[in-house]
């Protein structure tokens, strides 16, 4: 490939947005939403993983009726006269016993408490959603109650807060059952599940079920980099074709790639210029679990496909069949990779150059 040509292609894609477009990560993928017409009721549960906690579904109207007990303590006693309220309800686990003075090392929470708010919705508030260009739900000022837990979020909208009470003598067992009789259920693997559910009567009266796929996706990676190899310093240019695959919480856990780089030299000692081009697949892997920026450490191997020399002497830099080995990895900055490379020459593994090479993807 021609010098001119390959920065003509960085210069075309170098406006393109990279593979690290953004996604939203989402700390709970899993949506279950009931409607329950009797009481103008509507509770959505948001859950990391709900095959995992599914007793909390089947087990949340007790849940709640010991929680309306607690909560009742803190309203006056005329509660079925009251305007519209907002609860917010935490589970806070702490590592550290207050009593004791003392700090639990072994990673398991000593303590699990509730911490829960009550204030009067003023103004009240109306809150409407809208699907293309269409009204499909609105939400009257009403009582709102929200659950707050590490592994899930529980949201529930009730009229009155004696509807919230009737709530917790229903039965949502049919829920989680229709569920788990749904023919994909068993082949969920990394998809989400977003369901609508109608319950009426204690048995469900409507329900749609659907999986949605993780965001993995291919970006497109123009580069450019310095490296030193046998003493003499280069610069690089490259393209990268990457794919990512994301786990279930749209958090990006493996990429494979597909990279041209040219490599330009001008060995000391010597006149003219020696350019080498080199196709490199690649795998890496993110090694933060969190929601921050992604660590990405991989490794991969290169082929040099062409080769251009015009050095006075006539003498080859690099041998007809070199393969090269490298590792990658960033450093603190998601663009910025140091690669160390093993260049081995006419296949022979007995032998190698060591290189390294500092790049910059756009």
């Amino acid at each position: 490939m021609k010098l001119k040509h390959l920065i003509c292609l960085t210069g075309i894609l170098l406006p393109i947005l990279s593979a690290t477009a953004q996604i939203r990560v989402r700390d709970f993928p899993d949506s279950i939403r009931i409607e329950l017409p009797e009481y103008n009721a509507v509770a959505t549960f948001e859950m990391k993983e709900l095959f995992v906690d599914k007793q909390v579904l089947s087990q949340f109207p007790d849940s709640l009726k010991r929680l309306l007990v607690l909560i009742r303590k803190g309203l006056p006693d005329d509660v079925a006269q009251l305007d519209p309220h907002k609860i917010e309800v935490r589970y806070v686990r702490t590592h550290y016993d207050v009593i004791a003075g003392k700090e639990r090392t072994n990673g398991r929470p000593l303590h699990e408490r509730l911490e829960v708010t009550i204030h009067k919705q003023d103004p009240p508030v109306t809150t409407m959603t809208i699907v293309k260009g269409q009204v499909a739900e609105v939400l009257p000022p009403a009582w709102k109650l929200t659950i707050h837990h590490e592994r899930y979020r529980v949201t529930v909208y009730a009229e009155d807060f004696v509807a919230f009470e009737r709530l917790g003598k229903e039965d949502f067992t049919p829920v989680t059952q229709a569920i788990e009789k749904d023919p994909q259920s068993p082949y969920i693997g990394r998809k989400s599940i977003i369901a609508r559910v109608i319950l009426k009567n204690g048995q469900v009266n409507y329900n749609t079920i659907e999986y949605k796929t993780p965001g993995d996706f291919l970006g497109i990676h123009p580069g450019a980099g310095v490296g030193l190899y046998k003493g003499n310093l280069y610069p690089e240019l490259s393209v990268a074709a990457a794919l990512y695959f994301s786990n279930r919480f749209g958090q990006m856990r493996s990429r494979i790639e597909a990279t041209l780089e040219t490599k330009f030299f001008w060995p000391q000692g010597e006149t003219g210029r020696f350019n080498a081009t080199f196709l490199s697949v690649g795998y890496s892997r993110n090694f933060r679990k969190s929601s921050e920026r992604p660590r990405w450490v991989g490794i991969g191997a290169g082929y040099l496909v062409h080769q251009k020399s015009s050095i006075a002497s006539g003498e080859s830099f690099m041998g007809p069949k070199t393969l090269k080995l490298f590792v990658m990895s960033d450093i603190g900055n998601g663009k910025l990779n140091i690669i160390p490379e093993f260049y081995f020459h006419d296949m022979k593994f007995k032998n190698f150059d060591f290189g390294m090479k500092l790049t910059y993807r756009f």
